[in-house]
């Protein structure tokens, strides 16, 4: 840096503190000397210490500290009190002020502020510096470097750390209270590294990619990152005026953070976003509910990410909106209200979704909605002392199990009722375990709606409920239904294997016809005696793809308690079969005295020694020579009944 350039900057640091009305009433008193001394030498261009009404500068070439002592305080406590404090220095030079244990009994205090420019440092040891504390006079500006240790005290009305130059401030113990703004960044880029002690700044920003990193101590006020981060090692913040992400970072490794608001991001316009909260440890407390990228008017810049991989968290309440997301890898996460991961409209008919995700750790909420939105679960709990809801929404609604475990009191899997234009809508599980100690319920159906869709994994359900055009497509894994089971214009599309279920209730809704899908291998549905249940008269269960033996014991079986009385006989009539076998038609349901309904009104024929007839049920076989009949009962005919080869030509049916 050239002699002239120099010596501009310091003459602009110095205007920074006087306006127009107190420029006559202080004067210049430059330090001298090449070399270090004492504040009270007489190495200063008036040829006195400094005084009352001076600006002072430390801006002379050379490599010196100027250090106020124990001695100053005592003998020349007059020296203690100026107007300002300016220290900066040419190339190949280094300036410092010390302020060597001089007490807290006589501060030293300034009218005007302290400006610290590049290669100049401050460095406060078990000594007292107080600022202007008056709205309109500037305070502390650091744009060298400001050491504050062995429990100094500092009091300002502002701080800047980086507006001179590129500033760094260490607070290694002691206090400092700024009593306005503290701002880390400004011009220049700022750093501040506070490794215990306390600073009680009433609002702290953090802006132009600059960085404060709490490593220890006490940190409180309202905390705002404008494009620049903040790092806690360690420590404890008390953020009474919130923490405010408008663009940057937050990082919590370890130690204590409470705070009124968190806000991801928050709204400072023209700024707004991307902001990410990252805890990796410690304990962060909010008083009031969280809402990452919830805000308006959001765009695409206003992106909000809070992720957990570690410690604790704990919130009233949490929404995950548009543009938001919400990631767990591990810790305890502790709602005690809603989460909500939902989304909106940005524009005709053009929707976006927030999304969350749990891979480990633990999540708990009072209750769990995902509306215009997606959550992923791979590992983990989560656990939902109420409902969970998935939908309804005109787009995507959508909860991924693939691992951990899923609790909820009932959980809700709804379609859009208002829309047609739904896509990926619905429940997916692909394993991990679902347990449901009340209701879960899928309702209604639109494009794109899937329902419920089971590939792996556990669910256990007290009670299970598809209606309104809904289906539940289990394609694997383990169902466990113990109380009652209720389909009204519901779906089942079956696995193979056994299921072994409790009560079956057949309701009305919509159209009243609800579906029992079978599968292509081996499937057994065993229902609880379900006689007692009442049954809508108006609704029909229809059975479709049923390949079985009409004697029961086939490849399909369903059951209905042990015994032929285990559905009453209006019960037994809402029951049908849709081409079983493969015969075109539909045909009535009686049971057999095992509890299996079949087929009836429909002969089976197998090519043996002779024709061998098969029925289900109680029904009657009946022959006539033609077609048109008349039919006549075949006497002493059982099912099966073989008809021998020889016989004249006949036919056959059945009546009940």
């Amino acid at each position: 840096m050239s002699r002239a350039s120099f010596n501009l900057r310091v003459a602009v640091a110095l205007c920074v503190g006087l306006t127009s009305g107190n420029l006559h009433a202080v004067t210049t008193n430059f330090w001298t000397s090449p070399a270090s001394g004492n504040w009270q030498d007489l190495s200063w261009s008036l040829g006195e210490a400094p005084g009352p009404g001076q600006v002072i500068l430390l801006t002379n070439e050379g490599w010196k500290a100027v250090g106020i002592n124990p001695s100053t305080a005592q003998e020349f406590p007059q020296t203690l009190s100026v107007y300002s404090i300016t220290l900066a220095s040419p190339t190949n030079s280094y300036n410092e002020l010390l302020l060597n244990y001089s007490g807290f009994d006589t501060p030293l205090t300034l009218v005007g502020g302290m400006y610290i420019g590049s290669n100049a440092t401050v460095v406060a040891l078990q000594s007292a510096l107080q600022l202007p504390t008056t709205t309109g006079f500037n305070g502390l500006e650091v744009g060298g470097t400001f050491i504050q240790a062995e429990s100094a005290q500092v009091l300002a009305d502002t701080m800047t750390v980086g507006d001179l130059g590129n500033g760094v401030y260490y607070l290694t113990n002691g206090t400092l209270t700024v009593v306005g703004t503290e701002a880390v960044g400004g011009t220049f880029t700022g750093t501040f590294n506070q490794f215990g002690g306390s600073n009680s700044p009433s609002n702290l920003r953090v802006q132009a990619g600059s960085t404060y990193t709490l490593y220890d101590g006490n940190l409180s006020g309202a905390i705002r990152v404008v494009d620049g981060a903040f790092h806690q090692v360690s420590g404890r913040v008390d953020a009474s005026g919130g923490v405010n992400m408008v663009r940057g970072s937050y990082t919590l490794d370890g130690g204590e953070l409470n705070t009124t608001t968190l806000e991801l991001p928050g709204a400072e316009p023209p700024i707004n976003g991307p902001s990410y909260f990252q805890q990796n440890g410690g304990t962060n407390n909010c008083t009031a509910s969280v809402g990452i990228a919830t805000g308006a008017p959001l765009v695409g810049s206003a992106y909000g990410s809070y992720v957990l991989s570690n410690g604790v968290w704990v919130v009233p309440g949490l929404e995950v909106g548009l543009f938001g997301s919400f990631s767990q890898f591990g810790g305890t996460c502790t709602i005690n209200g809603s989460f909500s991961v939902t989304g909106g409209e940005i524009g005709p008919n053009y929707w976006m979704w927030g999304s969350g995700a749990l891979t480990g750790g633990s999540l708990s909420a009072d209750s769990f909605s995902v509306s215009i939105g997606n959550f992923s679960q791979s590992g983990g709990t989560n656990a939902v002392a109420g409902d969970l809801t998935v939908g309804p929404s005109p787009v995507k609604s959508v909860y991924t199990l693939n691992g951990g475990v899923l609790l909820t009191s009932n959980s809700t899997v709804a379609a859009e009722d208002l829309f047609s234009h739904t896509i990926d809508a619905g429940f997916l599980q692909g394993g991990g375990v679902h347990r449901v100690s009340n209701l879960l319920r899928v309702s209604g159906a639109t494009r794109g709606f899937f329902g419920y869709v089971m590939g792996d994994g556990e669910l256990s359900a007290q009670n299970l409920q598809v209606d309104t055009g809904a289906t539940f497509d289990q394609r694997g894994g383990s169902l466990s239904v113990p109380g009652l089971l209720t389909f009204a214009q519901g779906n089942w599309l079956c696995s193979t294997g056994r299921q072994d279920v409790g009560q079956f209730r057949l309701g009305y809704a919509g159209n009243g016809l609800s579906r029992f899908y079978l599968p292509n291998g081996p499937c057994v549905l065993h229902f609880a005696d379900s006689s007692a249940v009442v049954w809508s008269n108006a609704a029909v269960l229809t059975i479709e793809s049923w390949n079985g033996s009409l004697e029961g014991g086939g490849n399909h079986q369903i059951f209905f308690g042990a015994n032929s009385s285990s559905l009453t006989a209006q019960q037994l009539g809402e029951i049908q079969f849709h081409n079983p076998n493969g015969n075109a038609g539909t045909y009535p349901a009686p049971m057999l005295a095992t509890g299996e309904v079949v087929p009836g009104q429909l002969l089976a024929v197998q090519k043996g020694a002779g024709l061998v007839l098969q029925w289900g049920g109680s029904m009657i076989l009946q022959s006539a020579t033609n077609a048109a009949g008349p039919y006549v009962d075949v006497s002493g005919a059982t099912n099966p009944y073989t008809v021998q080869v020889g016989t004249p030509s006949a036919f056959f049916r059945l009546r009940r």
